[in-house]
């Protein structure tokens, strides 16, 4: 086990999606989870939903973020935000985690 890191240290997460066509389901349960954490712990989450996602799916994941959630399509920085996340998510499903 490693240890526990120090209380105020914030949490990078990174959530995308590929394209964007398929995801929406694992996206939305990313945020639904990392709201349900929200002020409790110090988390930043960005989503990268892909920029194929339907519009209507785009908007209700907009809409369920809270502040430290960003809902993007795209960034061409993406290597760069995996690089600094301390947990990332992607679809086809892979959770990956970098040890501190």
């Amino acid at each position: 086990l490693r240890p526990r890191p120090p209380r105020s240290r914030s949490r990078s997460f990174v959530a995308s999606a590929g394209g964007g066509r398929t995801g929406y389901k694992l996206l939305k349960s990313v945020v639904i989870a990392c709201r349900s954490l929200h002020g409790a712990h110090d988390i930043h989450l960005e989503v990268f939903t892909g920029p194929f996602i339907g519009n209507d799916d785009f908007k209700t994941l907009s809409r369920l973020s809270v502040p430290g959630i960003s809902i993007r399509k795209y960034t061409k920085n993406l290597p760069d935000y995996l690089e600094a996340a301390d947990l990332s998510v992607s679809r086809p499903l892979s959770l990956i985690s970098r040890k501190s």
